[in-house]
C-alpha cells in the first residue's frame, strides 16, 4: 500500500488531523495516488468471496484520524479503573472485579520504537492512532525512538491526568491553539498535542497551508548547531552535503576553521593572482581580443574558479546509473510506477540551478576560445592553488578531528542561544534556510514534554510527573517502587561508550551513583532543566566540583532522552562522571606493593577518581528494544514499530504487518557493491543483530510494524520536504490503525496469549529439567548450611578477604526453609521435557540470566 509522497499527501494529512475520524475507504478512493491504488491490470484478491473478514472490511466499520479533537482519545466505554496504576487494579486485593481486571488488560498495551534520527516523524500519529483503542502502560526506545517514548509518555500522563479530573472540566491545556502558538511550535496536552507536533513540523499551522508553496524546513532548523561559533561554522559544510549544493563544500570548507588557516588561505589566494599574472604574461600567447595587461591575471584565476565551480553545480544533470538490480519481472517496474519509493518531489526550479551553471560553463569555453580568457594560465594556476587550498583545509580538518574530547565528539549540542539567529555567509552558501524557528532542538523537546504532559508553564516534565501524576512533587522523596506501580512507565536506551555498555534510563534508585559538571550541559538543555538537575548535592574532587545526578524520579525526562539520541559525529557526546575510590596496586600474585614502607594506592588515600563517561547514541546497543517490557508470561503485547526498507519485489507496500504465521525472520538487507558500505553493513549487524533476532522470534513478529522508507527519507537526511514529513506521518498512521485493528479482535488476542503460554510453558519446562539436573551439587548447602565459612573465615590463599559480603540472609531459618521447599517443588519428578515444547512454535527462543541495560 504506497502512501504518497506528493502535495496530496498534506491534503490527506489535514483530513486526519482535524475533529473528526474519516473512513479510511474513503481515503482509498480520495485520489488514484492515495494508498491501495494499483496499476491498470492490477487487482486484490477479495478475501469475501469465502466469508473471511478483512481487516478494513465492513462490518465492522474501520475510521482512522480524528487526532485534532482530544475526546477521540477517551477510551469510550472504558471504565475508571482504567486509567489507574497495574498495582492499583490488577492484586487480588484491589477491590476490584475480575471484569474490571479483565477489561484492564485488553485496554492495555505496551509500545517499542525503533531509532532512526529523523524517522521519528513516523511515530507520532501511529501512537495517536494505537491511543484512540488503549491505554499505553510502558514505552520506551532509543535515540529517535527514544524521543517518540518520551512523548508517547508524556501524551499519556496528559490524556491520563484529564480522564481523573473530577468531571473533566475544560482545561485552557486541552483547547485549541492560537495561530501565534501553533507557529511557534507550542502542543495542545494529551494525544491531540501530537497531532499538532506532525501539524507544526508539516507547516500545515493554519487552514489551507497545504496548497502554499514554499518549504521552511523545520525540523532542519531544529537541528541548530553551537553553542560555539566553530560548530556552526564546520556544520555548514555538513548542511551543503544535505542539500546537494556540490560547489558550497569547498567554499564553506574554506570558511569553517580559525584564523590560522584562513590566513593561510589568504596568503595562498594573493601568491595565485600574483603567479597567474606572471603565468599569463610569460607562457600564454597574447591575445587580439585584449590587452596582454599582468592585471589581468585575477580575473582569469576568477574565471577558473568559476569554471570549476559552474562543473559542480551541473553535476546533478550528469545520468546517473540506475541502483535497482535488473532483470526483475515487468510487473515489479510497474508498480514501482506508484510507489512512493520511487516517486520523487519535483519542483519547478529544480534543475534551473544546473542548466544555468551549465550556459556559464558553456559560455567559459566559449570566451577561452576567441581568447577572451587566458585558460592556460588560470587553469594551471588554479590547480596549483586549488590543491595547495585543499593541503590547508585538510590539516585544519585533521586537527579539528584531533580535538574532538574538547569539542564533546560532535557539532549540535541540543539547545544553543534562544532566539532567531542570523543566517552566517557559510550557512547562506549552503542552502540553510532563513531561520524563524527560535530553540534548538532539544529546548524545543524539553517544552513539548512539558505542553504534552499538562504541566504548568515553565514546569520540566520528571520521572516522577510520569509516575506519580500531578500529586509528585520535585525534592519530595518520591520512590517508584517498580513499573507496575507507575502510571506511566518510560525506559530509554543510551550506550557509555567508556565501559562499552547499555544502559537504560531511568536508573535503579540502588544503582551506582553518577556525577555532571555543570559546564558540561550548559548549552545542551534549557535553562530550567540546568537548574533542575544543579538542585543536587555538590562534591569537590580536586579542582572539579561535580553535583550529583539527580534521583531517578527527580531527574527531567529531556535529559534521558538527549543521552539516548546523540548520534555520534552529530550530536555532541554528553559527559558524565563516576567516582572512583582508591584502590591498592597489586603486583601479578596479588600482594600489596609498598615503597618506603607505605602501601601505593590509586588514587591518593582519602582521594577519589572522577572517571570520565561518554555516554551517546542508544542506538549503538540496542536500536530497537522490543525485548524491555517482555516477561515470560506478558498480561498485555508490547506493539513494535520498525523501521525498514523496501525488499525487491515489494516496491509499491510502505507498511508491513506481518501475521506470527508469515514470516519466521526479518526481511534481509542488501549488501551493498562499495567497501564502504560492506564495513557499515558489518557494523548495522553487529549492533542490530539481536534486535533484528528477536523480531522474528514467535509471538514478537505478528505485533512488530515495519514502515517503509526509501534512501531520501528519514535517517538523518534532515532537509526533507514537507511533503515527504507527511507522507511519512501517513504510514505511521497506518501502521498503528492496523495494528490496533489486529488485536480489537478477540480471535487474535486469545492467539497471542496462547502463543505465549505454549513459549511459556516450553521455556519453564526446560527450566524446571535444568534445575532437576543440577540440584545435586547443591546438597550439601541445603543439608548443612551451618558450614558456611562467613564473612570472618577468609580464604586460605588470601589474607585480605576476611569481612568481605556473604549476603547471608536476616533470617537464616526461614531463608533455608523456603529455599529448600522451591528446589524440592521445581526439582521433584519434572515431566519428559519434550513433553511440553512437542509441536511449539519455532525457533524456540532461550531463557537465560542475561546482564541488565
Amino acid at each position: 500500500m504506497a502512501v504518497p509522497s506528493s502535495d496530496q499527501a498534506l491534503k490527506v494529512l489535514r483530513k486526519l488531523l482535524g475533529p473528526e475520524p474519516v473512513a479510511y475507504t474513503e481515503l482509498l478512493r480520495a485520489d488514484g495516488r492515495l494508498p491501495g491504488y494499483l496499476p491498470e491490470g492490477f487487482g486484490l484478491i477479495d478475501p469475501r468471496v469465502d466469508g473471511t473478514q478483512w481487516l478494513w472490511t465492513d462490518p465492522p466499520p474501520m475510521d482512522v484520524g480524528g487526532y485534532g479533537d482530544p475526546e477521540r482519545f477517551a477510551l469510550d466505554g472504558a471504565g475508571p479503573a482504567v486509567w489507574l496504576a497495574p498495582d492499583d487494579v490488577l492484586p487480588e486485593g484491589s477491590g476490584r472485579t475480575g471484569e474490571e481486571r479483565q477489561e484492564y488488560r485488553r485496554r492495555s498495551v505496551d509500545l517499542a520504537m525503533r531509532g532512526g534520527t529523523t524517522s521519528g516523524v513516523v511515530y507520532p500519529l501511529a501512537v495517536c492512532e494505537i491511543a484512540r483503542t488503549y491505554r499505553v502502560r510502558n514505552v520506551g526506545g532509543a535515540s529517535a525512538g527514544a524521543i517518540a517514548a518520551a512523548a508517547t509518555a508524556a501524551a499519556e500522563l496528559g490524556r491520563s491526568g484529564r480522564m481523573l479530573a473530577p468531571g473533566r472540566v475544560a482545561d485552557a491545556r486541552y483547547a485549541e491553539l492560537s495561530d501565534e502558538d501553533r507557529r511557534a511550535g507550542h502542543v495542545r496536552s494529551g494525544f491531540a498535542g501530537l497531532s499538532d507536533l506532525i501539524a507544526w513540523l508539516s507547516q500545515l499551522d493554519r487552514k489551507g497551508d497545504e496548497q502554499r508553496t514554499g518549504d521552511r524546513y523545520r525540523l532542519a532548523q531544529l537541528f541548530r548547531a553551537g553553542p560555539e561559533p566553530r560548530d556552526r561554522r564546520v556544520f555548514a559544510i555538513i548542511v551543503a552535503v544535505m542539500r546537494q549544493r556540490l560547489w558550497a563544500v569547498p567554499v564553506t570548507a574554506l570558511l569553517a576553521f580559525g584564523w590560522k588557516s584562513k590566513l593561510a588561505l589568504a596568503l595562498l589566494t594573493v601568491a595565485g593572482v600574483l603567479l597567474t599574472g606572471w603565468v599569463g604574461t610569460h607562457l600564454a600567447w597574447p591575445s587580439p581580443h585584449r590587452p596582454g595587461s599582468f592585471w589581468w591575471g585575477p580575473l582569469d584565476l576568477l574565471l577558473a574558479f568559476v569554471l570549476a565551480t559552474a562543473l559542480l553545480t551541473a553535476a546533478p544533470l550528469l545520468p546517473r546509473k540506475a541502483a535497482a538490480p535488473t532483470g526483475l519481472p515487468p510487473w515489479v517496474e510497474r508498480l514501482r510506477s506508484v510507489s512512493s519509493r520511487y516517486r520523487r518531489i519535483t519542483t519547478r526550479s529544480g534543475r534551473l540551478g544546473p542548466v544555468a551553471a551549465l550556459l556559464v560553463a558553456a559560455a567559459l569555453v566559449a570566451a577561452a576560445a576567441i581568447g577572451w580568457w587566458n585558460w592556460v594560465a588560470a587553469l594551471l594556476v588554479g590547480i596549483v592553488l586549488g590543491t595547495a587550498m585543499a593541503a590547508v583545509v585538510l590539516v585544519a580538518i585533521l586537527t579539528y578531528l584531533g580535538k574532538q574530547h574538547d569539542y564533546g565528539y560532535g557539532l549540535l549540542a541540543g539547545a544553543p542561544e534562544a532566539g532567531r539567529v542570523r543566517r552566517t555567509l557559510a550557512e547562506f552558501l549552503a542552502g540553510a534556510p532563513d531561520p524563524d524557528v527560535d530553540r534548538g532542538v532539544v529546548h524545543w523537546l524539553g517544552d513539548c514534554f512539558s505542553e504534552l504532559a499538562g504541566l504548568e508553564h515553565g514546569e520540566v516534565l520528571r520521572f516522577g510527573h510520569l509516575w506519580h501524576g500531578p500529586q509528585y512533587r520535585p525534592g519530595g522523596g518520591q520512590r517508584g517502587a517498580g513499573p507496575r506501580t507507575r502510571l506511566v512507565n518510560l525506559q530509554l536506551v543510551t550506550t557509555d561508550l567508556t565501559r562499552q555498555r547499555p544502559y537504560v534510563f531511568p536508573l535503579d534508585p540502588d544503582a551506582e551513583p553518577l556525577y555532571f559538571y555543570p559546564g558540561d550541559i550548559e548549552g545542551v538543555f534549557a535553562e530550567p532543566v540546568v537548574t533542575a538537575m544543579c538542585a543536587t548535592q555538590q562534591v569537590k574532587v580536586g579542582d572539579l566540583v561535580l553535583h550529583r545526578l539527580p534521583d531517578p524520579w527527580d531527574l527531567p525526562v529531556v535529559v534521558a532522552v538527549r543521552l539516548s539520541m546523540a548520534l555520534p559525529g552529530l550530536f555532541k557526546a554528553v559527559r558524565l562522571y563516576r567516582l572512583n575510590p582508591a584502590t591498592t596496586i597489586r603486583d601479578d600474585l596479588g600482594r600489596g606493593i609498598t615503597a618506603s614502607g607505605t602501601v601505593l594506592r590509586w588514587p591518593a588515600e582519602g582521594d577519589r577518581l572522577p572517571e570520565e563517561l561518554w555516554f551517546s547514541d542508544g542506538g549503538i546497543t540496542s536500536n530497537f528494544p522490543v525485548h524491555l517490557f517482555d516477561t515470560l508470561l506478558p498480561a498485555w503485547p508490547t506493539f513494535g514499530l520498525n523501521l525498514g526498507d523496501h525488499p525487491e519485489a515489494f516496491p509499491h507496500q510502505d507498511v508491513w504487518l506481518p501475521q506470527d504465521w508469515q514470516a519466521s525472520r526479518a526481511p534481509s538487507t542488501t549488501v551493498p557493491r562499495s567497501l564502504f558500505g560492506f564495513v557499515m553493513t558489518i557494523l548495522d549487524t553487529a549492533r542490530n543483530w539481536r534486535d533484528t533476532m528477536q523480531t522474528g522470534m514467535p509471538g514478537y513478529r505478528g505485533r512488530v510494524a515495519w514502515v517503509r522508507q526509501r534512501p531520501d527519507e528519514g535517517g538523518e537526511n534532515l532537509f526533507m520536504p514537507r511533503e515527504i514529513i507527511a507522507s511519512m506521518a501517513l504510514r505511521g498512521a497506518l501502521a498503528g490503525a492496523r495494528l490496533s485493528r489486529r488485536f480489537a479482535n478477540g480471535a487474535q488476542w486469545t492467539r497471542y496469549r496462547w502463543l505465549r503460554l505454549r513459549i511459556g510453558l516450553d521455556n519453564a519446562q526446560n527450566l524446571r529439567h535444568a534445575v532437576h539436573e543440577n540440584a545435586p551439587a547443591y546438597d550439601d548447602l541445603l543439608a548443612s548450611p551451618d558450614t558456611l565459612p562467613g564473612p570472618d573465615a577468609g580464604y586460605p590463599y588470601d589474607p585480605w578477604s576476611a569481612g568481605i559480603e556473604w549476603y547471608e540472609p536476616e533470617d537464616r531459618a526461614a531463608f533455608w526453609a523456603a529455599a529448600t521447599g522451591m528446589l524440592a517443588d521445581v526439582a521433584s519428578d519434572p515431566a519428559p521435557t519434550a513433553l511440553l515444547a512437542e509441536g511449539g512454535p519455532r525457533p524456540h527462543p532461550n531463557l537465560a540470566q542475561i546482564p541488565p541495560m
